[in-house]
């Protein structure tokens, strides 16, 4: 909002965290707000006119609907890229913001450029060594079978196989994902590749920029400062090339 041009003074935030050369201003015009912060410190917030709520679809949720309503303003907007499929959890949302207002489709976005058209490639690897070991309990069809606990699930078992699956990976990710970075790394477009575990995640990358010294190779994960966001989103605007580990 200040990149826009609102005055600093305007707004304010309202979080656990403030950096030290900051300090909540309930006078602002504008707060805000972290969501879970504001569950136990609701009542320090003043008197609001208007609330508007990102990532709407999270809102039905038990703890959060019931914070949406305890909110006594007018105006609520909920926004959200992902509207919920399921009726019940849509219908929710209409119940704490009132009626969708605005839609767009993911192919009505495209065609107004904000956001990416898609071409979607599939890799298929196959790992023979998991493949036909079948006393792996993460193979496909294992000899073991998932044994069920005595409240007729079988979360132990599964739990298990999951552990040795990530151990199997962590030992045989460089054989695992050669092919693939083999092939990202012949396209000249910029490339996002995902994971779900930091130490997964940095073990791609120094795997990435051992592969492929010549290449950049950024790496992004909660801990990395707002500012060297900024940098890797810059080089991914000004040229081609870049993979980002993320």
């Amino acid at each position: 909002m200040i990149d826009y041009g609102i005055n600093k003074s305007f707004i304010t935030k309202f979080t656990r965290v403030l950096p030290k050369n900051e300090k909540y201003n309930p006078d602002a015009k504008v707060i805000i707000a972290n969501r879970q912060f504001v569950f136990n410190n609701k009542s320090k917030i003043p008197k609001i006119d208007v609330l508007i709520c990102d990532e709407a679809h999270t809102c039905t949720a038990e703890a959060s609907a019931e914070l949406i309503t305890s909110f006594n303003c007018k105006i609520k907007i909920g926004c959200s890229g992902t509207l919920p499929r399921d009726k019940y959890k849509k219908w929710q949302l209409i119940g704490l913001f009132s009626k969708i207002v605005y839609e767009k489709d993911i192919i009505g976005l495209q065609e107004a450029g904000f956001i990416s058209k898609l071409k979607i490639t599939l890799l298929k690897i196959t790992d023979s060594v998991v493949e036909e070991d079948r006393k792996l309990l993460f193979n496909l069809n294992p000899l073991t079978k998932y044994h069920e606990d005595e409240f007729g699930q079988s979360e132990i078992a599964f739990d298990d196989a999951y552990k040795a699956e990530h151990k199997y990976f962590e030992e045989h990710y460089k054989d695992l994902y050669k092919p693939v970075f083999d092939y990202l790394f012949t396209l000249s477009t910029n490339t996002l590749i995902l994971f779900d575990r930091i130490e997964i995640g940095t073990n791609l990358y120094k795997y990435a920029k051992e592969l492929y010294p010549d290449r950049n190779v950024f790496y992004i994960d909660g801990s990395i400062e707002v500012s060297v966001r900024e940098q890797t989103r810059d080089a991914f605007e000004q040229s081609d090339g870049n993979i980002l580990l993320a």
